[in-house]
């Protein structure tokens, strides 16, 4: 029968190519009810793997570890005293200098069973039972990832980019992210953060490759491989407006994802970008319909109020229309530009409404909004103005884009008051059927 930790051991990937032999034989050894074998094979196998790490790691080749500690850790190659020289180096440090960055807890944990290891050994203490190997086993699955030699997340930065840069398959990067998950929430938010840094200089120096090309197959491994890993994902993405948006972009369900997470990013990143009037990008549309979809009655309509005279110089498609018709956006419109009531919006409306420089605004809000006596009343007005009253005009191609308002204007008012006529005729040959 296959155990739990043994499927664990093949998942991770964690021990070296002798430790992996040896802690199969400890598994081995374990199924056949030899718990003392089994526990000393599977801390030799713990042991080994950390000594081949760190031999084989850039850490002894690093400016930080002077001559006398190269020394040290070169009795590591000795064969009958490498696990005393090693034991030396993960508890002898001096100030500003670790192999390891261990918490005390775990200095505990690594001292008493490597005491049981001796005992086990010289025959003393305890029998060795099948609980034992498992209490050390469940060590072994909380901690082995955290024996990390100095700079090793810099490995798994460098692997996730390799996975990325090269397209390699989804059970490469899975590997890789199986160890990632194993640490802690901020490590991993570090570690995807770094990743990202290194994705985009390497697109920087390539104008031709879109910088989304191939994100959304790499990150979503990352994404969906279990709930925390999740997490940390989110709380990664939500590091800025900027960050949120370059991901969403690929992956549009993100948005819904971030509201159950953290509505309070929502609030204070894209609702504020929306509110500012920082429409840079056509995107903000897609932010302000989205939002909408699934906002309380309250938040919406404090959207729809801010955004009115704020909204971008580019239309809204479609879809997008069809949506903010439904949610009131051109009905605000509507009562800030023609109520008659409000004379001084009414005022500041109509000077917005006859400046040629909000004509694609003004065409959208024209198009879908019903005319009635103020909206005709406004445009009659706008249209008997001087040049001057339209908004500065700098340049020729500002004199014809004018010339095009108003053309444009005046084919609006006369097809809607041509609609008024047919809709009136209509309605009293109603009267009289």
């Amino acid at each position: 029968m296959r155990l739990e930790f043994e499927n664990w051991v093949e998942e991770v990937k964690l021990f070296s190519e002798k430790g992996d032999v040896l802690i199969q034989e400890g598994i081995l050894c374990f199924k056949s009810g030899a718990y003392r074998g089994s526990f000393l094979l599977s801390y030799l196998a713990f042991k080994i793997s950390l000594r081949d790490k760190l031999l084989s790691s850039n850490f002894i080749n690093s400016k930080r570890v002077d001559q006398e500690w190269k020394g040290k850790i070169k009795g590591l190659e000795k064969e009958e005293e490498w696990e005393k020289h090693f034991d030396g180096l993960v508890f002898n440090s001096k100030e500003g200098f670790n192999i390891y960055e261990l918490s005390e807890d775990l200095l505990k944990e690594y001292t008493y069973w490597r005491k049981k290891r001796n005992d086990c050994v010289h025959g003393k203490g305890d029998i060795f039972s099948q609980a034992t190997v498992q209490m050390f086993w469940d060590f072994l699955r909380i901690n082995f990832v955290r024996f990390q030699v100095l700079g090793e997340n810099e490995y798994i930065i460098s692997k996730l980019f390799d996975d990325f840069k090269y397209h390699n398959n989804e059970q490469s990067i899975i590997t890789t992210i199986v160890q990632m998950a194993m640490l802690n929430k901020k490590d991993i938010i570090n570690i995807l953060d770094k990743v990202d840094s290194k994705i985009g200089a390497y697109f920087d120096c390539r104008d031709d490759i879109s910088k989304i090309y191939g994100l959304d197959e790499f990150w979503k491994v990352i994404k969906n491989h279990d709930k925390d890993l999740n997490n940390a994902f989110l709380s990664f993405v939500c590091k800025d407006f900027q960050t949120f948006d370059r991901f969403n972009e690929v992956m549009p369900e993100l948005l819904l994802m971030i509201k159950v997470y953290n509505f309070d990013f929502i609030n204070k990143e894209v609702i504020e970008e929306i509110l500012s009037g920082r429409f840079e990008r056509r995107r903000m549309w897609y932010y302000t319909v989205e939002l909408l979809k699934i906002l309380d009655c309250e938040t919406t309509l404090h959207i729809i109020d801010k955004i009115t005279l704020r909204a971008p110089h580019y239309q809204p498609n479609d879809i997008e229309i069809d949506m903010l018709k439904k949610a009131g956006y051109f009905q605000s419109w509507k009562i800030r530009l023609f109520d008659q009531k409000r004379v001084d919006r009414n005022s500041s409306g109509t000077s917005y409404i006859g400046d040629w420089r909000n004509r694609v605004n003004i065409q959208v809000v024209l198009d879908n909004i019903d005319w009635d006596e103020s909206v005709f009343n406004a445009i009659e007005k706008i249209l008997e103005w001087d040049n001057e009253k339209h908004g500065r005009i700098n340049s020729s191609s500002d004199y014809y884009a004018f010339l095009d308002f108003r053309s444009e204007l005046k084919e609006k008012y006369k097809n809607n008051i041509k609609k008024c006529i047919e809709a009136y005729r209509s309605y009293d040959t109603d009267l009289y059927l």
